[in-house]
């Protein structure tokens, strides 16, 4: 018998195969299972809903060592990356998620949010950064073409003043 984690992580597996393979379409969770080779019960034993995957998918992608420091910049540079690299999938989750802000935004500020300066903003503040660094990143994932990725990596050093020029201030992830 597979334990709890491989049994997901073939689920997740499947989802971002299927949701990189056609970003137009929305798969369904008997296809997802399919390709999982699971059955469908199987599936909502381990998730209730698809967001539960779109999350773990998130929670895969950007998963990194938990002590590990890094400069703000290089953290905003792997989180662009990893993006780039999945760009189907990415659109796929920009189209047919309804979360996909919230689970977006949630991975990327759980190392920023313990900063210093993040703390220090009124709720007003922080939904102004939280919505105009979710209207960037969408715009860039749905018009790489018009958009570019180191205008996406400037707009969020510049917007969020966490950087400084000789890059000491690091976060924990």
């Amino acid at each position: 018998m597979e334990s709890l984690d491989q049994t997901q992580s073939q689920i997740v597996a499947a989802a971002i195969q299927l949701f990189s393979e056609n970003p137009d379409k929305k798969p369904s969770i008997t296809e997802i299972a399919k390709v999982a080779h699971v059955h469908r019960n199987t599936f909502y034993h381990y998730f209730e809903t698809r967001s539960e995957v779109v999350f773990a998918i998130f929670s895969e992608l950007f998963s990194f060592p938990a002590n590990e420091m890094l400069p703000f910049s290089e953290l905003v540079t792997q989180f662009l990356d990893i993006i780039d690299e999945h760009r189907l999938l990415f659109v796929h989750l920009a189209n047919f998620h309804e979360t996909f802000d919230v689970e977006m935004l949630t991975v990327f500020m759980q190392g920023v949010g313990k900063m210093t300066f993040f703390e220090a903003l009124s709720s007003a503040e922080r939904q102004l950064l939280y919505y105009s660094m979710v209207g960037v990143l969408t715009g860039w994932i749905k018009n790489p073409d018009r958009i570019k990725k180191d205008d996406v990596r400037t707009f969020l050093l510049r917007s969020s003043a966490w950087n400084t020029p000789d890059e000491t201030k690091k976060i924990s992830r």
